[in-house]
This record gives structure tokens, C-alpha cells and sequence, in this order.
């Protein structure tokens, strides 16, 4: 079975095409197709989803539409109350209309006193009923109580409409009718400002400043907004949306079995969850001061009669708020939450963190949590919203105009990797804007700039880099690219010919015909032809025309027979991404450096696409040699244990060592050029007392060149680790640096490589001293 891949590229946003988009407003809401991708990439049907900050409950819909059960945590009860009323189905729609047709006709005398009588009427009114009283709001509100929320006029209907509710005897049509007040308070109140709407009687969401301040704040113009018209198209938009959940969930919505939703804290997943039985996280957490949900769901507490305990105010995962959270109470909160994420989810699986913050340092924190609780870092992907702020436009580099999605994986991996950390910026910056520009045929400024942010981030260059405008980008943009009339980025045509020259053949055809045709609009099979297969040489066998006809079937289209156009954007498929394997550029690439270096480079790529970890030794690690391994992934430090001071010191030198993820080594290797082997086989003696069984496969190494096999042969048979009591002479082998030269790029183009073919290029030195004798 392969191994499943993490998402790695953004996908469009559909925010407000979800049915359920208008059911409620909230504080932060997730594109549900973008959830929805994620969650059937590293899910399938049946598994457990969890979402330990559930919110409004995008993770539960989607979930339950791909039929996986699913897990809801947050410390905010309207939260809790919001998801399982948008995820229960099947309704009975029939039974939800006749009920608001009679809650309809019993306020109907009230919202027509409302609406007719006159200021000194209202005032001598007197509320009999309940309604939320004394109950103070944040302290940095701008009202002082709940009450103080509202006109008079408002209050009137409102306390009228839920002492009806109260009355309805169906359940699920009660608690669905109270999602629709729920819904209604959020506009229909004193915060609403009319500066954020098209007009004073326009009906759709918008204009809370609640939801666009993050407090209670009061706008400078006062508009009183009509509850029982609120009211109404509140209902209608749940009743579309619930008619829509009858389709996509149905019956799978099985409370306690399929759907589960729980008030609770993130910090206490384990004791209420069983350990290692979710199969994916999905999950967008509070960042900061940003957003302080508890402090901002007083309102809906307090008519809804949701009771906050003390407790989970203080597990709250914030900064700020009226709690008075320090940030090192927020990071210590988020971390607890990341440990109990790892210790519920099982071995292998993911965890896909939503970030968005403009603090970077955030960033690197939950990264290290993350570690630190035992998950393995994966990759990053920025993953736009909707909407670009004025502060992103200002700092493109500084501010994410949408947000990053942070993969983890739980594994076992969690030794440190040498980081490009020494790269310079520029370079991080060009080169990701070259392979994007290589990937979408010319990319559009946008589009270049989520291909930077995520790596100058892993790069811990973000804070670094000094550019601040798009001007600027650009600006650096075009010393290497030039702008197109289409908007787009592209390769300058002198330097065409030199671009991908290490990418996979198709991959390089697949740009250029997207960025010929962009150009052309149309042209015919021999222009085409004509034109690409001049760049496509550069030193190697042009590919046939075959080649080039696959890949423009896929992305263009001929409407008359005769001449070729690019399908329509939704059509190109790009979306299937070049499968740019790291393993195949490197095959052909090898950076220049001494031949020593060259072969300890193919050693580590080949121990990555065979899935073990690659660490380097102490001497390659130095600065003067390291820059050649830089791009590489490899253990700085070794994950063997209760090593003596000599053995660490020993094995240390070895220059390349492959481990399994659980830190048994599994190959060692020597390269010697000029030297002895003495030290080698010192350091070899040191790993076996530590591992023997590395002996007992003979996957000790020493490559050197064919030239001075006699040489080390005779240097072995003289050691004193020949024969009693080591018989290392029965534990090494050889390789040749003529043979991994050659099989080399035959190893990385196998697609199911076994460690058993690198067994195959080795030969057990026993052999080699029997054939020497023979000379």
C-alpha cells in the first residue's frame, strides 16, 4: 500500500455556495469545500473525524455527508448547541413550517403593535415575561448588560417569540426554532451597523459588529432593526439548509453512535475520548487575542440558558479576555491541547491545524508543540479565503491573506532534521516562484505569493525578509520572469530553454504548451510542435511527438479539427499537479562538490525514497561541507540510546547511517577515497555493540573505487578485527563507487524500490578477500 501523501496545494474557496453558509453567523466559519477535500484525502468512509474546536460545525457536515462518524469538542456551548442542530437529520420539514406558521399567528398581534405604536406607548409597556436580566457583559463592551443590547421595541418580540418556542412540544422542531432566534439575536440588536450593508432595508447577513469587532460595540448610528422580519428570513434559510441536510446526511446522523458533540475543553480530549481511536483531525483553533469566544457568546448564553462553568473559562485556549489570559497561558493551554490531539488520534494518522494569525513566532510555537507532543511535521500549505485585507495588501510577505493549513502526521519520527535555514531569502523566494510558474503554465502575482509565504515560514526566514509591498515583490519578480499581457508571471524567452532542465520530461511539455497556447490562443499540431521541441532538448534526446500529442490532449482541445486552444480553466488539469518526485531531479542533479560528497549524496536521497531516515555524519555536517547537503533532510543528531561517551563519539564520525523511524539503524556506510580503513572499521565495531544484527544482514558498507580493492583488502585481512573475537571480515561488505555511480539512476526510477536492491550492489568482503588470495 503507498504511502498517503499530504495535500500540498491550495484549493479554491466556495465559501457561500454551502447550504448551510447562511444558518447562522459566527465568529470564524471554514470553506466547506476545503474542509470537505481534506477530510476524504486523509479519511475514508466510516473512520472518526475529530475537531476538538468544532465551531459552527463545518467539520461534522462534511464529515457526515462522506459518511465518517465524527467527534465535536468546544468550550463554547452555542458552539456545541450551533453544530448539532445544523448536523441532526432527517427533519420533518413539514412539521418545522407548520410550527413557525403558528408561532406566526400567535405573535402577529404583538409585531403589529409594535410596528404602529408610538414612542410613549412603547416606554409605558411593561415586559411581564422573562428575559435575561442583570447579566453583565465583557468588559470591553460598550453596554453594560445584556438587556442594554436592545430596544425596547426588540426586546418586546423577542420575549414574546421565545415564550412560544418554549411551548412547541416537538423537540427537534423546539430546538430548530431556537437556532432560528439564535440566529435572529445576532443581527437584530444595538451593535448593528448599517455602514457595513448596501442600504437600510436590505435583509441578508452582515452589518453584526459583534462578528467584524470581535466585542460589543456600538456603532455611532443607532438602527433598530425589525425582529420578526429577521426572524422570518432566518427561519426560511434554516429551512432551506435543513432540506439540504435531509439529502446530503439523512439517517447517517445518529446521535451518540455517528455524531457526537460535547461542552468540554480541547485540554481534556483523553478523558472523555478512548486514546489512539480518532482516524484524522481537522481542526481551526483560537489564535491569541484574537477572538474570545466565551466573552462573545454572553448574549446567546444568556437567553439560550447556557450555563458556562468557571472551570472551563480558565481552560479557555485564548490570550486576553476577561480571564486576563497571559500568552504564556495561551500557549501552554494550546499545547496541553496538542498532546491530548496526539494521544487520541491513532498511530499514522493526521492532524491538519488551520492557522491564521499575523504573528509568525505563533507559527513556529505550534510547530515545536507539535513536535515536542510526538507528531511528525509534514508540510504547510496556504490556503486562501475569500477576501484580501487592506493590512495583507500593505505587507504581502507578513500579513496571510487567507490562512496556512499545517499538516501533521503521528509517527514515531522525532529526531531533528537539518532546516534550509542558511538559505538566503531571494533564493527561497525565486525558486518557489519559478516551480509555481513551471506548474500553472504562468502564475498570477496571488498565486506566486502563496507559493513563497509557506516556505519562507519553513525556511524561518519570514521575519527576515525585507520586502513589504506587492510592488516590491514584483519588482524582484521581474529581474528573473517577466509579466505577460495576461497578468501572469512567466520565463524570460531567453532563458526558456534552461528551465526544468531536471523535471520529469512531460512536466517541462505540460509548461510550455500552456504558456504557447496562452500566448497563440490557437495554432496547429506542426507550429506547436515546431516551436516546443527546440526547448525541449537541452543536451538530451529530443522526446518523441507522441509525447508532446499525450499532454496536449489533456490540457487543450481542437473545436474545428484542426487547430488546438486550451480547454476552459475548469477543464486544464492542472489540478493534477507535475508529480515533480523529488528523488528524479536529484537523480540528475547532483550538486557539485568532491566525489566523496557526491556519493554520500545519492546515499541519503536513496535512504529517503526507501523510507528510512538518513543521518549525516559529524565531518559533513560542518559548515565548510554541509552547504551541499543543505536541501536534504537528515538527522543532525543520533536517536540511539545509552550510548558510552567512546561509542557516541565513534559512531558520530560514521558518514552516513540509515535508521528505521523507530531508530534501529539499518545500513552504515564508509566512502573512502585515499585513506585507510582503519577508523572505519572502529566505528563500525562501536554501532555493533550497540546493534548487532546490522552484522549479522552485512550492511556495514565501505565504498571505495574499484582501483583500490587490493589495497583494502589488505588492510582488512591485517586488522585485529579479523577473525576471534570480531570476525568483522563476516560482517561488511562493499560497494563500489563505479556501481552506485551506475545504478544510481536505475534505483530512483524503480517505483517500488526494495532494500533488497541495494543488498544486490553489495559484495560481502569475505568474498572479496577469497577472490584476492587467488591472485
Amino acid at each position: 500500500m503507498d504511502e498517503l501523501k499530504p495535500i500540498d496545494k491550495a484549493i479554491i474557496p466556495k465559501k457561500q455556495q454551502q447550504w448551510h453558509y447562511k444558518i447562522h453567523p459566527y465568529f470564524t466559519k471554514q470553506a466547506s469545500n476545503v474542509v470537505r477535500t481534506y477530510i476524504e484525502h486523509f479519511s475514508k468512509k466510516g473512520d472518526t473525524v475529530l475537531d476538538p474546536f468544532c465551531g459552527t460545525g463545518v467539520t461534522a457536515i462534511e464529515s457526515l455527508s462522506l459518511r465518517r462518524k465524527t467527534i465535536n469538542v468546544d468550550i463554547a456551548p452555542l458552539a456545541i448547541f450551533l453544530t448539532r442542530q445544523t448536523c441532526i437529520a432527517p427533519v420533518d420539514i413539514e412539521k418545522f413550517q407548520l410550527a413557525f406558521n403558528d408561532l406566526e399567528n400567535k405573535v402577529k398581534e404583538s409585531v403589529e403593535f409594535i410596528r404602529n405604536a408610538k414612542d410613549k406607548e412603547i416606554e409605558r409597556y411593561e415586559i411581564k415575561e422573562w428575559y435575561p436580566k442583570g447579566v453583565r457583559l465583557p468588559s470591553n463592551s460598550d453596554f453594560a448588560f445584556v438587556e442594554d443590547l436592545f430596544d425596547k421595541r426588540q426586546l418586546i418580540i423577542y420575549v414574546k417569540l421565545l415564550k412560544e418556542i418554549k411551548h412547541i412540544r416537538n423537540p427537534v422542531v423546539r430546538d430548530l426554532m431556537k437556532l432560528v432566534f439564535s440566529g435572529t439575536l445576532a443581527r437584530a440588536n444595538l451593535t448593528y451597523n448599517l455602514s457595513t450593508t448596501r442600504g437600510e432595508h436590505r435583509l441578508g447577513d452582515g452589518g453584526g459588529s459583534i462578528f467584524a469587532q470581535y466585542r460589543y460595540w456600538k456603532p455611532k448610528r443607532r438602527v433598530v432593526l425589525d425582529v420578526w422580519d429577521r426572524f422570518k428570513y432566518r427561519f426560511y434559510s434554516v429551512k432551506k439548509a435543513k432540506e439540504e441536510s435531509n439529502k446530503s446526511i439523512n439517517k447517517f446522523f445518529k446521535k451518540g453512535k455517528t455524531f457526537t458533540a460535547q461542552v468540554e475543553s480541547a485540554t481534556n480530549l483523553s478523558k472523555f475520548i478512548k486514546e489512539k481511536s480518532i482516524n484524522y483531525i481537522y481542526t481551526d483553533p483560537p489564535y491569541g487575542a484574537h477572538i474570545a469566544y466565551l466573552d462573545l457568546t454572553t448574549m446567546w448564553d444568556a437567553w439560550l440558558g447556557f450555563k458556562v462553568k468557571d472551570e472551563n473559562r480558565e481552560l479557555e485556549v485564548i490570550e486576553g479576555g476577561d480571564q486576563k489570559h497571559t500568552k504564556e497561558d495561551y500557549l501552554n493551554l494550546l499545547n496541553q491541547s496538542i498532546i491530548e490531539m496526539y494521544k487520541v488520534l491513532k498511530k499514522d494518522a493526521w492532524l491538519s491545524l488551520v492557522f491564521q494569525h499575523k504573528e509568525t513566532w505563533l507559527w513556529y510555537a505550534i510547530k515545536d508543540a507539535a513536535k515536542d507532543a510526538g507528531f511528525e511535521y509534514v508540510n504547510t500549505v496556504a490556503q486562501p479565503t475569500h477576501t484580501t485585507s487592506i493590512h495583507k495588501k500593505k505587507n504581502p510577505l507578513k500579513v496571510l491573506g487567507g490562512q496556512l493549513i499545517i499538516n501533521f502526521r503521528k509517527s514515531k519520527s522525532m529526531y531533528s532534521t537539518i532546516e534550509p535555514e542558511a538559505l538566503p531569502a531571494v533564493k527561497v523566494v525565486l525558486n518557489a516562484a519559478e516551480r509555481e510558474i513551471v506548474r500553472t503554465g504562468g502564475a498570477t502575482l496571488e498565486e506566486v505569493m502563496q507559493a513563497i509565504v509557506p516556505e519562507l515560514f519553513e525556511a524561518k526566514l519570514i521575519d527576515k525578509f525585507a520586502l513589504k509591498t506587492a510592488g516590491d515583490v514584483s519588482e524582484l519578480l521581474a529581474k528573473e520572469f517577466e509579466l505577460g499581457l495576461d497578468d501572469r508571471w512567466h520565463i524570460k524567452k531567453e532563458k526558456e530553454k534552461y528551465i526544468g532542465q531536471y523535471l520529469p520530461t512531460k512536466d517541462r511539455i505540460r509548461y510550455y504548451l500552456i504558456s504557447f497556447l496562452r500566448r497563440e490562443k490557437m495554432a496547429d499540431f506542426d507550429k506547436i510542435v515546431a516551436t516546443i521541441l527546440p526547448l525541449l532538448i537541452n543536451a538530451h534526446q529530443p522526446p518523441p511527438k507522441k509525447d508532446i500529442l499525450d499532454v496536449l490532449e489533456e490540457i487543450a482541445i481542437s473545436r474545428n479539427g484542426r487547430l488546438w486552444e486550451l480547454r476552459p480553466p475548469e477543464e486544464v488539469i492542472i489540478q493534477n499537479e507535475f508529480d515533480l518526485e523529488e528523488e528524479t531531479i536529484r537523480a540528475q542533479t547532483i550538486p557539485k562538490g568532491s566525489l566523496h560528497n557526491q556519493l554520500l549524496y545519492r546515499l541519503i536521497v536513496l535512504a529517503g525514497k526507501l523510507g528510512f531516515l538518513p543521518y549525516l555524519g559529524k565531518r559533513e555536517q560542518a559548515v565548510d561541507q554541509g552547504k551541499m547537503f543543505r536541501d536534504l533532510k537528515c538527522l543532525t543528531e543520533l536517536p540511539l540510546k545509552e550510548l558510552t561517551a567512546t561509542q557516541e563519539k565513534r559512531i558520530e564520525q560514521i558518514d552516513c547511517i540509515w535508521f528505521h523511524k523507530d531508530g534501529t539503524p539499518i545500513f552504515a556506510f564508509e566512502v573512502e577515497e585515499r585513506t585507510g580503513i582503519l577508523s572505519a572499521l572502529e566505528r563500525f565495531h562501536a554501532l555493533l555493540k550497540v546493534h548487532d544484527r546490522i552484522g549479522h544482514d552485512r550492511r556495514l558498507v565501505i565504498i571505495a573505487p574499484k582501483s583500490r580493492q587490493k589495497k583494502l583488502i589488505q588492510e582488512l585481512t591485517s586488522s585485529s578485527y579479523v577473525g576471534h573475537p570480531n570476525f568483522l571480515e563476516q560482517k561488511i561488505a562493499y560497494m563500489f563507487n563505479e556501481t552506485l555511480i551506475k545504478y544510481y539512476p536505475e534505483l530512483l526510477r524503480k517505483q517500488n524500490l526494495q532494500i533488497e536492491d541495494m543488498d544486490r550492489l553489495l559484495t560481502p568482503a569475505k568474498i572479496l578477500i577469497k577472490e584476492n588470495n587467488k591472485i
